[in-house]
């Protein structure tokens, strides 16, 4: 749903934190918290590896390019830790670069998504051009916190953690920004995003849902109060997409 947002992570804690509490374990259970993890991507007989959550061929279902066919590549890990966050992604499997490769080059669909999980943890260079050079386009769907190596064709960014873990070049660039709404201080993260960064992309709101963690989501998993608060939200601001 197009609009504005701010992430959920940050309830009233939010005006807390910027004011220097940064350590209290009960405020950090409000936020997005990062966290010391990388990905995994290596060198192991001169062929690249990567951790892979899943792969998989679908229609985009958010943001600007929601109904187009997409081939998704989900990499394994994130270095923030979300509360409500609604992917199983800590798992996965080993898979080389040719692989991937071949996986993309079989795909019916015009459009590579990279996604996570936090997909910038990875050296994702040589996946990206060879991704390019199989004539497809490529998107990323990252959290911001990291600056990104390839000059991506979409960049859809979810930024969901403090303001200064954000990547502002991200933040800045991003084609669309997608915001969540349904915790306290919603709003107020999202003014504070749009005041510290001016981002020039399109922006959304996502009302948050319930049972995202059995992945798989039904019209019981509906928040109305989000939709609702969403809805809201955009009437108030038309300047979001």
């Amino acid at each position: 749903m197009p609009g504005r947002g701010t992430t959920p992570l940050y309830g009233n804690a939010w005006s807390t934190y910027r004011r220097g509490v940064r350590h209290n374990k009960a405020l950090r259970r409000n936020f997005a918290q990062p966290r010391n993890s990388r990905g995994v991507s290596y060198l192991l007989g001169g062929s690249t590896k990567y951790t892979i959550n899943e792969t998989f061929y679908s229609l985009k279902g958010e943001g600007i390019h929601t109904g187009k066919p997409m081939f998704f590549i989900r990499f394994a890990g994130c270095n923030l830790v979300c509360d409500f966050c609604d992917t199983l992604h800590q798992t996965g499997t080993t898979m080389t670069l040719e692989e991937l490769l071949g996986l993309v080059r079989n795909s019916p669909a015009n459009h590579v998504v990279l996604t996570g999980g936090e997909p910038t943890l990875y050296d994702y260079d040589k996946l990206c051009e060879g991704i390019i050079e199989s004539g497809k386009a490529l998107h990323i769907e990252t959290n911001g916190t990291n600056p990104l190596t390839f000059p991506f064709d979409w960049i859809a960014c979810s930024p969901k953690s403090p303001i200064p873990t954000l990547s502002p070049s991200v933040i800045q660039t991003a084609n669309e920004l997608k915001f969540l709404v349904g915790m306290d201080g919603w709003q107020q993260y999202i003014d504070d995003v749009l005041h510290e960064f001016d981002p020039q992309g399109l922006l959304y709101v996502m009302p948050l849902s319930v049972g995202g963690h059995e992945g798989i989501r039904g019209p019981e998993d509906i928040v109305q109060d989000n939709v609702q608060l969403a809805i809201q939200y955009c009437l108030e601001h038309p300047e979001f997409a």
